[in-house]
């Protein structure tokens, strides 16, 4: 019995050990690059933001045209939407509860795991 099972409990040790291993590389790779293109649409979206305060504040005492308003809050809502689609930045990070790092060992493993039953 003992030589029935214990070839396969030894793959599937073997096969996660493999997976865990490649969702470590995975992370160390991907996790920095991450980072950087976080910061950089972070510092860009503070720089957007403040650009559109004082285009707001600029408008509201040259006229009271609540058109014109309207339309700069409706691009700045527009700028933010297409940042967060680009899946760099997430919804926590547009309100301040963002993780420091989005590469976390369960997502990983999985992501491993999908890449080795994908592709063999």
């Amino acid at each position: 019995m003992i030589r029935v099972v214990l070839p396969h409990i030894l793959l599937v040790t073997v096969a996660f050990g493999y997976a865990y291993i490649g969702a470590i590389i995975f992370a160390s790779i991907e996790e920095p690059y991450w980072q950087l293109n976080r910061d950089r649409q972070m510092n860009n979206l503070k720089q957007i933001k403040l650009l559109t305060i004082d285009r707001f504040y600029r408008q509201l005492s040259n006229s009271s045209d609540d058109q014109l308003l309207d339309n700069i809050f409706n691009d700045y809502v527009d700028v933010v939407y297409d940042i967060q689609q680009e899946g760099i930045i997430s919804s926590d990070d547009l309100i301040g509860n963002a993780r420091n790092q989005r590469w976390q060992q369960s997502v990983t493993l999985f992501w491993t795991i999908s890449m080795l039953s994908t592709i063999g």
